[in-house]
């Protein structure tokens, strides 16, 4: 199994990741999806959503705990307010967010 540090490169990076509001999280998050069978290139996708997921909690101020599918929203909103293409945008984001989702919500730490 490959851990986030394995996955992310450059380390500075890891680093940014682990600092971030989903920090204590991702080593989860990346065996998680290694347990249920994710290829390798999708796992890394998901960690590049999840990232980009961090820095929007950032700056919303939000913690993992207000994590909800209505977040999913507000966070697709503020990529189509940024110029993003909505359907881009959701294409890779809305399974990476479930699925952080659901993994945060099995150890307990989102509604």
């Amino acid at each position: 199994m490959r851990t986030l540090d394995q996955l992310v490169h450059p380390p500075a990076a890891v680093e940014r990741l682990r600092a971030g509001p989903l920090g204590a999280v991702l080593d989860a998050f990346v065996s998680d999806l290694q347990t249920r069978g994710h290829a390798e290139s999708t796992i890394r996708r998901y960690v590049r959503e999840a990232a980009r997921i961090a820095r929007w909690m950032g700056h919303e101020g939000r913690c993992v705990g207000t994590l909800d599918e209505s977040a999913l929203g507000e966070l697709l909103a503020a990529d189509a307010v940024a110029g993003r293409s909505p359907v881009q945008s959701a294409h890779h984001l809305r399974p990476a967010f479930r699925r952080l989702l659901a993994a945060l919500r099995g150890k307990g730490l989102a509604v």
